[in-house]
């Protein structure tokens, strides 16, 4: 299963595989305990929203006029889902789960996801500048397709430069224990005009080893300051390892 993300990605609805909130970063210990119900002949009910959700970038966070760039915004809500049943809509930000912030898309997914179906969840966001509460029951989860989701630009989870969300690949289920894995690519950058996408894992950057997103921001940081026109990684996929180098976005 290397270079693949098994379907662990279990939280929020995905149509159309663009700008959608990514559920991929599964801690290690909830996929050991999946597959060892699965093992014995059981199965994993985990919940559904029933939104498709993006990261909010800076742009967006001025635009709506939040204090921050943090939180889940809501592209759509499925008819007839939780979601649509606590009243959510397009443009709301969710901020909270349950009390807990939500910095970034991915961490509404993954939340979520590490609920069952039928469990209440408090949901907080903010809709025409003024913070709203909203009271949800998880349904079971319904067919997903693989997401794809705009960069964050938060901590050290992405590469703004060429438009990835990176994640240690020992803490991303199928990834290995070798790598960053990407965990979200914007659609319209860099990289994935080279083929990039979701689920693959990188190796090495400008020819060294890379095991943390901080280590791939430094290394293409690097590379930029050597005046380099793009950076060479090394990506593994699931048909196997290659050379992809990414150009910088002209200023």
């Amino acid at each position: 299963m290397q270079g693949q993300v098994v379907g662990m990605n279990t939280a929020i609805y995905s149509p159309s595989g663009g700008s959608v909130g990514i559920g991929f970063a599964i801690p290690a210990s909830t996929v050991s305990t999946v597959e060892a119900a699965l093992e014995h002949g059981g199965s994993i009910a985990r919940g559904y929203l029933g939104v498709e959700i993006q990261p909010v970038s800076q742009d967006i966070a001025e635009n709506l006029g939040l204090k921050s760039a943090a939180g889940a915004i809501v592209d759509k809500v499925m008819p007839g889902t939780p979601a649509a049943e606590a009243g959510l809509k397009t443009g709301d930000v969710i901020t909270k789960l349950n009390g807990k912030d939500i910095a970034e898309a991915s961490d509404l997914t993954l939340q979520v996801g590490m609920l069952k179906p039928g469990e209440k969840v408090q949901l907080t966001y903010m809709r025409d500048g003024a913070e709203k509460t909203a009271d949800a029951t998880l349904a079971p989860q319904k067919a997903e397709k693989t997401a794809s989701a705009d960069e964050s630009g938060t901590n050290d989870k992405a590469a703004p430069a060429l438009g990835i969300q990176l994640a240690p690949a020992s803490e991303v289920a199928g990834s290995g224990d070798k790598g960053v894995a990407i965990v979200g690519v914007d659609p319209n950058g860099a990289a994935a005009e080279q083929g990039l996408a979701t689920g693959q894992v990188i190796l090495d950057v400008g020819g060294k080893p890379v095991s943390t997103p901080q280590e791939v921001k430094s290394e293409v940081a690097n590379a930029k300051s050597q005046g380099k026109k793009s950076v060479l990684m090394r990506i593994q996929t699931a048909e196997g390892d290659r050379f992809v180098a990414v150009p910088f976005p002209k200023a």
